[in-house]
């Protein structure tokens, strides 16, 4: 469908599809073969179509939370806000370091939160449920009348079986 493009030719409109630039790969195209409009720009569409993901159109860059300006003691003080249960405090500390909106700075914040950066290495008991009335002596008393109950089973068995 190149209709006797040359490489260099190719290429041309090759880039100006990349770019996004269909009117521009249109009329390279018309120039390099003489053909006419219509032709032109069918030939141009089913050329972008054609394309291997590569080299169709630039994707859209996805907006990834900056974190530029997030200084390690800024990034501790979010963390200290949060710990604190001071979200809204935290989420603004985070938009004025980053520059970030307001639901971008949410979202990074929540995203910190998600990721365990709050509680740092150590769990934090205060958020913590306690074991209700528990006791480890008591489960250790219970062990070991388990083990006399058993050894005296033993016991009797060999016995009886005398």
């Amino acid at each position: 469908m190149n209709h006797d493009l040359s490489p260099e030719q190719l290429r041309t409109v090759v880039e100006a599809i990349q770019r996004g630039s269909k009117i521009e790969a249109i009329k390279h195209y018309r120039e390099a073969t003489g053909l006419g409009l219509a032709e032109s720009k069918d030939a141009v569409e089913a050329m972008a179509a054609s394309l291997p993901p590569i080299f169709g159109p630039p994707p859209i860059p996805h907006s990834a939370p900056s974190t530029t300006g997030l200084t390690p003691e800024r990034r501790a003080a979010v963390i200290a806000l949060m710990r604190q249960g001071k979200k809204i405090e935290a989420i603004k500390i985070y938009r004025e370091a980053t520059g970030l909106g307001l639901a971008e700075s949410k979202d990074a914040v929540e995203a910190l939160e998600d990721s365990g950066a709050t509680y740092g290495n150590a769990p934090n008991f205060e958020t913590r449920t306690p074991l209700p009335h528990w006791d480890p002596m008591a489960e250790k008393k219970k062990g070991c009348l388990g083990m006399i109950v058993v050894l005296v089973g033993v016991v009797v068995g060999v016995v009886m079986a005398w």
